[in-house]
């Protein structure tokens, strides 16, 4: 049997979920911290931000073009304002 990116994706991200039994409260996380992870850290936190901002009628697609080049704008922009929060840079890179 073949597992879809997608599948395969939420089986990562739920194996390395359970070795992590912290809590983490991203209204507290400023650029400058977020750039500092690796970059497994950076995917589970895009993927989570982008279903966050997700609005309720939106259909239940990953477009993950879209959460490449969000990452992309997210990189650049915490670079450049390392105090800056996390949300609000996600926002901004999101648009």
């Amino acid at each position: 049997m073949r597992l879809s990116p997608v599948l395969a994706l939420v089986i990562g991200l739920a194996a390395t979920g359970s070795a992590l039994a912290e809590k983490l409260d991203l209204r507290t996380v400023q650029c400058g911290d977020f750039i500092k992870q690796d970059k497994d850290f950076h995917g589970q936190i895009l993927m989570w931000l982008s279903a966050y901002s997700m609005k309720e009628d939106d259909d239940p697609i990953i477009d993950f073009d879209r959460v490449v080049a969000t990452g992309k704008n997210l990189g650049r922009y915490c670079a450049e304002n390392p105090t800056s929060a996390l949300l609000t840079a996600f926002e901004s890179a999101s648009k």
